[in-house]
C-alpha cells in the first residue's frame, strides 16, 4: 500500500501545485467544485480544469 501511495504521490507531483490541491481536496477530501472554489479563490471554470487535468494523468498512468 505505501508503495502504491508513493506512486500517486510521484504522479501528482506532475501537476502544477494548484492543480494537485484542487484534485486532493475532491478525491481525497471529497469536496465539491464550488467549495473547491471557494476554500481556493479559483473560479468554478478553473477547478474543472484541474480536475480534467488530474483525470487525464490518471488515465494516462493506467494505459
Amino acid at each position: 500500500m505505501q508503495q502504491e501511495l508513493q506512486q500517486l504521490d510521484a504522479m501528482l507531483a506532475q501537476l502544477a501545485p494548484k492543480a494537485r490541491e484542487v484534485f486532493v481536496l475532491s478525491q481525497l477530501e471529497g469536496l465539491t467544485y464550488m467549495q473547491i472554489a471557494a476554500r481556493t479563490g479559483l473560479s468554478d471554470r478553473t477547478v474543472k480544469r484541474y480536475m480534467a487535468q488530474g483525470f487525464e494523468l490518471c488515465l494516462n498512468a493506467m494505459c
